[in-house]
């Protein structure tokens, strides 16, 4: 559903992952519905087992989320 980068949030100078609706989902409003209420659901939570939600927003039509970015594998 969407590619998650790791990134360097310059203001406050940390490591942080972004979320990124996938640039042909961004027409689905059932997709970006769907992808807004993970963040919302996300944010409500404060466990060790749930990354931090920091922002989210969007960028030329195309939603995204910043969260805490944690080091380790990739789960595939």
């Amino acid at each position: 559903m969407g590619r998650v980068y790791a990134c360097i949030d310059q203001r406050l100078q940390r490591r942080v992952a972004i979320k990124i609706l996938r640039e042909e989902l961004r027409l689905q409003p059932v997709l970006v519905e769907r992808f807004l209420r993970e963040a919302r659901a996300m944010a409500k939570i404060s466990s060790p087992h749930v990354v931090t939600v920091h922002q989210v927003g969007e960028d030329d039509g195309l939603p995204f989320l910043v969260m805490e970015l944690l080091e380790g594998e990739d789960l595939a």
